[in-house]
């Protein structure tokens, strides 16, 4: 690259990335409004425009081509030649070369990716758990976001990768959700052209690195058949001494229905259908941007969505589950309670907040001497109890809204029995046949059989 060239580019090599962060964040903080950041961002693109005209002419050609021309530096002593029928479209050429030209880290890409990203999903709270993670796994690392993601290739990635997994002792799924950011962001820049191959395409990641993950304990995951009872009468008997709160009776209902708990506070009266009840919306965490690292949450809103398409459902209401609906409505009725035609209402008569079931449960568990179990457990309680008495794998989770089998088995069936419960169970399994069950006389030890097969073995003595 010639001395003239080099000029231009670090003349424009002003860390853009952090000059259009840095309005973002004082366009969230009120400190300048729309129009001056408009202002600021044209200013900057005169500026480069003006430095490259310092160096290059910029002219419209004359007669059946009259097209705007202009070089662009590449090496050589003229440039190349480009050309655009408008002129506001070779300065965006203009721009957008040198912007490239001056280096694009992985930073820069993620500014520009995260953008992009906020732009297809409709979860705020999806945006603000990926910022989190650029700020916990990527920004600590200066070295790496300040990489140039031109001169990165599948072996720079797979060290990298590595040595994340290493350094955080991930397991595969903390990895997968940590790597978005990098994997997707690559992808980006190839469909944009910054970069020609997508290193990701040849990385090699051992898997033998990542952390195993050990089934949690069941008694920690679910509500023993003990326990469940004891809740279920410390919530008929909150609800007997304030009958005007629907909380507690919202509470029983998870235990048989394996609602999650954004689904359950955002029923209407509309989704009851006679013996079921139609899933189809969620209570969801409401984020707004401060910029492109951090996002701040705001409140909660009702969304006609469930977490994922496979939520979208019917779940069969027991006559207990057709009971509380029935009181909780009537007692909506006597109070004169109504928001909308929500169904589970706090004692000012509006829809009952996600919190508001949270803070029940866990002063629920402390007062009754239990270990906490928030409202997930609900769920998992619900599925283990189906599970446990013969519903088919397949219904369950269907019924529950898992896009797969495995997550139903795996993460949410666990053992709902007290250690004596369990012990007698395996008891009565391996006595079951007492009739035919030979006397302790004719019984032969095992380690008896063992040894005389062993010693006809070394004799040769087997048939």
């Amino acid at each position: 690259m010639n001395t003239d060239i080099s000029d231009v580019l670090n003349q424009v090599r002003k860390s853009n990335t952090e000059y259009f962060s840095s309005l973002k964040s004082a366009l969230a903080q009120g400190i300048i409004n729309e129009d001056e950041v408009q202002k600021k961002i044209s200013m900057k693109r005169k500026d480069i425009i003006k430095k490259h005209e310092e160096k290059y002419s910029v002219w419209q050609g004359k007669g059946k081509d009259n097209r705007w021309r202009t070089y662009l530096p590449d090496g050589s002593p003229k440039g190349k030649p480009v050309a655009k029928s408008k002129l506001e479209d070779l300065y965006d050429l203009i721009v957008d070369f040198y912007t490239r030209q001056q280096g694009f880290t992985v930073e820069q890409l993620y500014q520009e990716w995260i953008d992009y990203k906020s732009s297809s999903v409709r979860a705020s709270s999806y945006i603000a758990k990926i910022k989190s993670d650029w700020r916990t796994y990527y920004k600590v690392d200066q070295g790496f976001i300040n990489m140039d993601i031109r001169k990165m290739d599948a072996v720079y990635l797979e060290k990298w990768l590595h040595a994340l997994i290493k350094k955080y002792n991930m397991t595969k799924k903390q990895f997968y959700n940590t790597t978005i950011i990098i994997r997707q962001g690559v992808k980006y820049a190839k469909k944009k052209g910054y970069i020609k191959e997508n290193p990701f395409d040849e990385v090699e990641i051992n898997t033998k690195l990542f952390r195993g993950v050990q089934k949690a304990d069941s008694k920690t995951q679910v509500y023993t058949i003990e326990e469940q009872q004891k809740m279920e009468e410390e919530m008929w008997r909150l609800y007997a001494e304030k009958p005007e709160y629907t909380a507690p009776l919202a509470i029983i209902f998870m235990f048989y229905t394996g609602l999650r708990i954004g689904e359950l506070v955002a029923l209407r009266e509309s989704d009851i259908e006679e013996n079921q009840i139609h899933i189809q919306r969620q209570e969801t965490r409401v984020f707004e941007e401060v910029d492109a690292e951090h996002s701040r949450m705001v409140g909660y809103a009702i969304v006609d969505h469930t977490k994922t398409e496979v939520g979208n459902r019917y779940v069969p209401l027991v006559p207990i589950a057709q009971a509380i609906l029935k009181e909780v409505i009537a007692a909506n009725r006597i109070n004169g309670r109504k928001d909308e035609d929500f169904i589970f209402l706090s004692a000012d008569g509006q829809r009952i907040k996600h919190g508001a079931i949270e803070g029940r449960i866990i002063d629920a568990c402390e007062r009754l001497g239990m270990k906490v179990k928030t409202a997930h457990k609900f769920r998992k309680t619900y599925i283990s109890t189906l599970y446990d008495n013969g519903v088919p794998l397949e219904a369950i989770r269907k019924i529950v809204g898992h896009a797969d089998e495995r997550t139903t088995l795996h993460n949410y069936c666990f053992n709902r029995l007290t250690d004596e419960q369990t012990y007698n169970k395996v008891l009565s399994a391996l006595s079951a046949d007492k009739e035919n069950e030979p006397s302790e006389e004719s019984v032969i030890p095992c380690y008896t059989k063992v040894v005389s097969f062993s010693q006809k073995k070394k004799h040769g003595k087997l048939a």
